[in-house]
């Protein structure tokens, strides 16, 4: 794994977890707001949802990754098994490889018989074609532990302003307008860094970014809103 391909999949899991993390639990801040429920009681749906769903990306994101690399080492094990019972057929492969990348004749021949002569190389070099040019070899424990901290990290900003109202401070703040303030400010800074990342339009993604959130805040506002009124019996 290069250090380039390491930094990469660093930065996809803290904007991609942060963004899973931040969203959730503004969802959450908002559907509370609009039920017209208390700042403890925010605290309180808010950490738990917070902490049980970063468990679950985290766990998610290790099965997905330790499933991938199973299925990798399945895919080597039988290209290995097809190369030593049909190796003319893999040669060939590899030669339409370079081929359709513009290399000659003479060049793609003398490529072939050069990486041809290590089985091991071949097979990895074709796996690494198929996959796009993708170093896929992450550690799943690393990715995993970046998208907890991720999502905890920026799924805490939506609920800043209500720990200050419950912890009694002495600062005067509007939890509901401070956290959609916090959450806004963040979500244009992680839309920006998903614009650096996909090599797009940066202020573009920040206002898709700040713009996905607001519609999924609405949406849970309105739903708080709506069942406001229901009792237990």
């Amino acid at each position: 794994l290069s250090s380039s391909s390491a930094a990469s999949d660093v930065y996809k899991r803290q904007v991609y977890g942060g963004t899973d993390g931040i969203i959730s639990i503004f969802g959450v801040v908002c559907g509370c707001y609009g039920a017209n429920l208390g700042a403890a009681v925010i605290l309180i749906l808010g950490f738990s949802n917070l902490l049980s769903e970063a468990i679950s990306m985290g766990v998610s994101d290790f099965l997905s990754q330790t499933s991938d690399s199973d299925m990798k080492e399945s895919e080597y094990l039988e290209k290995m098994k097809g190369f030593e019972a049909n190796p003319a057929l893999y040669k060939n492969k590899l030669r339409d490889v370079f081929s359709k990348r513009g290399f000659s004749p003479k060049e793609t021949d003398l490529l072939v018989n050069t990486i041809s002569t290590n089985s091991q190389t071949m097979v990895e070099f074709l796996m690494f074609d198929e996959d796009n040019h993708e170093d896929t070899a992450h550690s799943p424990t690393k990715s995993a532990l970046y998208t907890f901290l991720s999502f905890n990290f920026f799924g805490v900003v939506p609920l800043v302003a209500d720990a200050f109202i419950t912890l009694g401070l002495g600062i005067k703040v509007d939890g509901f307008f401070s956290a959609c303030l916090l959450t806004g400010a963040t979500l244009f800074i992680l839309g920006a860094l998903r614009g650096k990342y996909t090599r797009k339009n940066k202020l573009q993604t920040a206002i898709e970014m700040v713009a996905i959130g607001g519609f999924a805040a609405i949406v849970a506002y309105v739903i708080g809103y709506a069942l406001s009124g229901l009792k237990d019996e």
